[in-house]
């Protein structure tokens, strides 16, 4: 067999899409194939369910939808948050801590300024979602404020 037929059946394997083809003529037997560049992936077992009812094994998801009466109170700028307005001193707010609108929650360095970052609306922290000390983004969460809801307010009117 000459190198030519061979070169017609490498043809003929790339037209096609090929990836093995045999050839015989006469007493001379040539076998071409594409070598395979990924690895077999073994198949994936199947399941089959009988009944109606989900599986033990579906995913989890957390409920990520706002909770009510949360505020979430993120960074206006980026810079170093700090918690207290020294090193020495007890931080302006934990877990817990009760604030009202305008309270100083913490204080963010920006450019060599010290930027005071204030409570949007009165409620209670019941997340602190940075470290001090630590660089924040633009728009990033800081604190998580549960609203407080005055019911009073609504039945003296």
């Amino acid at each position: 067999m000459d190198i030519s037929r061979l070169r017609e059946a490498a043809e003929i394997m790339r037209e096609f899409g090929l990836v093995k083809l045999d050839i015989t003529d006469g007493d001379t037997h040539i076998a071409l194939e594409k070598p395979n560049l990924t690895s077999p992936q073994p198949p994936l077992p199947l399941s089959v369910q009988t009944d109606n009812s989900q599986p033990d094994t579906m995913p989890r998801f957390e409920n990520t939808l706002p909770r009510k009466n949360i505020y979430i109170l993120k960074s206006p700028i980026v810079g170093t948050v700090y918690f207290s307005p020294a090193l020495d001193k007890p931080p302006y707010v934990s877990v817990g801590s009760r604030v009202d609108v305008g309270d100083v929650v913490c204080i963010i360095e920006a450019m060599k300024m010290l930027n005071d970052i204030t409570a949007g609306v009165g409620g209670t922290i019941v997340k602190v979602c940075v470290e001090s000390g630590k660089l924040v983004e633009y728009n990033q969460p800081l604190f998580e404020i549960e609203i407080e809801i005055n019911e009073d307010k609504n039945e003296n009117e």
